[in-house]
């Protein structure tokens, strides 16, 4: 009887949640009929805890449906085995897509430039064996930076270079969206044993999107056993996130000081020579050559990342596709028209000042006050430094914007952050944020 009424349950549970909560949630229950009760065993606490408080109800209601008079409990444990009847989700524990690595990622097309050359060179010296080198290997090494600045080009070139050099090592590559997903399906499947074998088996891993973690406090104390277990065994450990690891917050502190443990390594968006050089290397593994005055206007026009360098290029090339031409700065003026007279409609003296406000928690009518208290300062001077940095404005039209300062102030603020964003990491991520914010 219990197979049948729960047979019953389940199928109009499959119409009423989506297909993968009913994978991960419902699917693993096992259901037994005892006295006036429907007995509902889960594999663990963790499931046993979700399905009681989002699926108990719908459970009931389905049980109503059928006229049944059992009442539903959620208990951890299991029936005996000839009375188990649950679909097997086909999933393994470990997929074999984030361990491959993209070929595509190599150290020699990554275009190399100020703001990331010692980013490549970590990376490079993560792969040399350990002892071959006169400095010490990497281990753990933090990658951080925001989106498009070539974090996650590094660890797959990282990953293709240890390959060339030892085909049968095993690289691990996944984000930690994945890891939190393939965690969840192991728990429920009661297979953790698995998952951590198969997590810790290789010779590097690799975590992209760290700052997925923040605020999952069962993936980061798994996260922080195979931490400890890498790092025992003298295993490389590769992490990358969108800020350093002292700003992740909702990460537990034992986890941030242990990523701290080896190098840490920022990466700055690409300056103007480097923007200019990347566009070059790309345009050319298109098939298609771009004069330097050309690449020049698109790296001035583009500042933000790698990313929206490529979108913008691919527009260029398929403009010359199209139109049977090569490309000219003529051409690229047409073909970016209107990414680039949005860019300058977003990007104002007044959204920036509206930006600085959000991100900073302030008063429109504090940033533009005569205060000088820290605390309004220096977000009134990063504001300025946006203004002159990102629009046309002169110089005395931003004081004046600025509560009618003098055009020196703006001067000063703009110098002030200019090398306060070379020294302090905070000020470049502060800056590099109210950026992807205003999106430019």
């Amino acid at each position: 009887m219990s197979n049948d009424v729960w047979d019953n349950c389940r199928q109009q549970l499959k119409n009423k949640v989506a297909a993968d909560e009913y994978d991960l949630w419902i699917n693993p229950l096992q259901a037994q009929v005892e006295q006036e009760t429907l007995t509902l065993y889960a594999p663990n606490d963790f499931v046993e805890e979700h399905v009681q408080n989002n699926y108990l109800n719908l459970i009931r209601q389905a049980l109503a449906s059928q006229s049944c008079p059992l009442d539903p409990i959620i208990k951890k444990g299991s029936v005996t085995s000839q009375e188990r009847k649950i679909e097997q989700p086909a999933q393994p524990i470990i997929d074999k897509a984030p361990s491959t690595i993209d070929s595509n990622f190599t150290f020699v097309n990554f275009v190399e430039g100020k703001t990331n050359q010692f980013a490549k060179a970590a990376a490079i010296q993560a792969t040399l064996p350990r002892g071959q080198s006169s400095l010490e290997n990497p281990n753990p090494l933090f990658f951080y930076g925001s989106v498009g600045l070539g974090k996650t080009h590094l660890m797959h070139a990282i990953g293709n270079a240890a390959l060339a050099k030892d085909p049968s090592k095993k690289i691990l590559y996944t984000h930690s969206e994945s890891f939190v997903n393939q965690m969840i399906h192991a728990l429920q499947r009661n297979k953790m044993d698995k998952f951590k074998s198969d997590i810790r088996s290789a010779d590097i891993l690799m975590i992209d999107d760290t700052q997925f973690f923040m605020n999952k406090e069962r993936s980061q104390e798994e996260l922080f056993h195979t931490f400890n277990d890498y790092y025992s065994k003298n295993q490389q450990i590769i992490f990358a996130s969108d800020v350093h690891p002292k700003r992740l917050t909702g990460l537990q502190e034992r986890l941030k000081s242990r990523f701290s443990w080896g190098l840490t390594v920022g990466i700055d968006p690409p300056d103007l020579e480097t923007r200019s050089a990347i566009i070059i290397s790309k345009t050319a593994a298109m098939g298609y050559d771009i004069p330097d005055d050309a690449a020049l206007f698109i790296a001035n026009s583009i500042q933000s990342n790698v990313r929206e360098l490529e979108g913008a290029l691919k527009k260029v090339v398929a403009h010359a596709q199209f139109l049977h031409k090569p490309i000219t700065i003529t051409l690229v003026k047409h073909a970016l028209h209107d990414l680039l007279m949005a860019h300058a409609q977003l990007v104002t003296i007044d959204s920036i000042q509206q930006t600085v406000c959000k991100y900073y928690n302030l008063k429109r009518s504090e940033l533009l006050s005569k205060r000088r208290n820290i605390a309004l300062a220096r977000p009134r001077q990063i504001a300025m430094y946006l203004c002159k940095s990102l629009t046309s404005k002169s110089l005395p039209e931003i004081g004046e914007a600025f509560g009618g300062r003098d055009h020196t102030t703006v001067l000063h603020a703009h110098r002030k952050i200019k090398t306060l964003e070379q020294e302090e990491v905070e000020i470049r991520d502060d800056i590099q944020q109210i950026k992807e914010l205003l999106s430019c």
